[in-house]
């Protein structure tokens, strides 16, 4: 999940903040994946 999530804030070009709150969330796997999907929709 990490590298996926590293992957796609580098191609959004995401700030490290959205890193470190996906990490943070890593513990609840489904849930973070739609939290970060949310991030880059919205940035």
């Amino acid at each position: 999940y990490d590298t996926l999530i590293t992957r796609c804030c580098r191609q959004q070009s995401l700030t490290l903040d959205v890193k470190y709150q996906s990490r943070e969330l890593h513990s609840q796997n489904k849930l973070h994946l739609i939290i970060i999907t949310n991030y880059i929709v919205v940035k």
